[in-house]
């Protein structure tokens, strides 16, 4: 996450979680974006919803309803995400988002998340 994304995350969830939307979150329990440390496990951890923090690969994927998904990454230097070269695409394609739907079940499901 872009070093501003965890606190607005937690601002812009707020309403759904309110109204009763089901949400998991699978996030890295702390993200290097251009040289700056953001501690998305100590800013998020409050948030009432389900939520797993493990070093997954710095890519934002979001899965709305197994309808539509939009998937966010950009190039490393090392282990920093450089946020200038941060692209997304959209994609309604109902097979692409059922197989990736399907991989996020089977990570979710696995043992070794906190």
């Amino acid at each position: 996450m872009f070093p501003e994304e965890p606190d607005e995350l937690k601002s812009n969830l707020e309403k759904p979680l309110q109204k009763g939307v089901n949400i998991r979150m699978l996030t890295a329990p702390v993200c290097w974006v251009d040289d700056v440390e953001v501690p998305t496990q100590e800013i998020l951890k409050s948030l009432p919803l389900q939520i797993k923090f493990f070093p997954v690969p710095f890519i934002k994927l979001i899965v709305r309803d197994k309808k539509e998904m939009l998937i966010a990454f950009c190039k490393l230097s090392g282990n920093t995400a450089i946020s200038e070269t941060a692209i997304g695409i959209w994609n309604q394609y109902q097979e692409f988002v059922d197989t990736i739907s399907g991989i996020y079940e089977f990570i979710w499901n696995t043992d070794f998340f906190q």
